[in-house]
């Protein structure tokens, strides 16, 4: 999913435990209880946004690794910039974080990102909110997979989908575990993206992202943001 504006703020701070069994597959609402310890702990701002300085779903540059292995990444992507940007649930959009690499910031349509996102579950049918909700209404959006998933504790619908616009391009492979109460998500930019590819993409990450949520939550009470530059400061 990917996320373009969302506004709104609320700062909650929620230090909650969570015990994780290695040898054991994901059960009952572990995940949905790390997101919400995690979620509740950022400190948005008054725009309901926070860049922060890790990703609760693993390192992207990792990640972005392993997707390597059965997509195509551009090499100048697994060598750009990181940005983990967390975004306030608001009025029925849920609550998101985004972790990408990209190598262009100003070109939003060719291969120049790879993402992954953890968010929460929206409410209603989930194949309405991507192509209704989620994206801008310039933005064209088609669903080109829907099917159930059942891996090692993760059970739900995986959605592959790719949204076009004059200016923007990419798939997005998302796992919407209601059970666990949250989506996992991949995207891949580019005009020439496909559904079968960022599935693939998804398959291979998607357990280690699940694993290092509950891991991240244990291990940071409180996430990290990024500070603001002092330039940017109200005087």
């Amino acid at each position: 999913m990917l996320v373009v504006t969302i506004i709104v703020a609320m700062v909650v701070a929620v230090i909650g435990s969570l015990l994780i069994d290695d040898d054991t597959d994901l059960t009952g609402s572990d995940l949905a209880d790390a997101f919400m310890v995690f979620e509740r702990a950022v400190a948005y701002g008054d725009d309901g946004y926070a860049e922060l300085a890790r990703c609760p779903v693993g390192d992207p540059v990792e990640l972005a690794a392993v997707v390597a292995e059965v997509a195509d990444v551009n090499p100048a992507v697994l060598a750009g910039q990181t940005f983990v940007d967390a975004y306030e649930g608001i009025s029925g959009y849920p609550a998101i974080t985004q972790c990408f690499l990209t190598s262009d910031l100003d070109d939003g349509y060719g291969p120049t990102s790879v993402g992954f996102s953890v968010s929460a579950v929206p409410v209603g049918s989930y194949r309405d909110f991507l192509t209704d909700d989620a994206y801008d209404d310039d933005i064209d959006v088609t669903i080109s997979v829907q099917r159930r998933w059942d891996v090692a504790g993760l059970s739900g619908d995986l959605f592959a989908y790719c949204y076009r616009a004059s200016d923007l391009s990419g798939c997005g492979a998302d796992l919407v575990d209601r059970f666990n109460g949250v989506v996992l998500s991949v995207y891949l930019q580019g005009p020439d993206r496909t559904g079968d590819e960022v599935v693939r993409a998804l398959e291979v990450v998607v357990q280690r992202m699940a694993t290092d949520l509950l891991v991240f939550v244990e291990e940071n009470p409180v996430p990290a943001t990024v500070p603001i530059p002092s330039a940017d400061l109200d005087t």
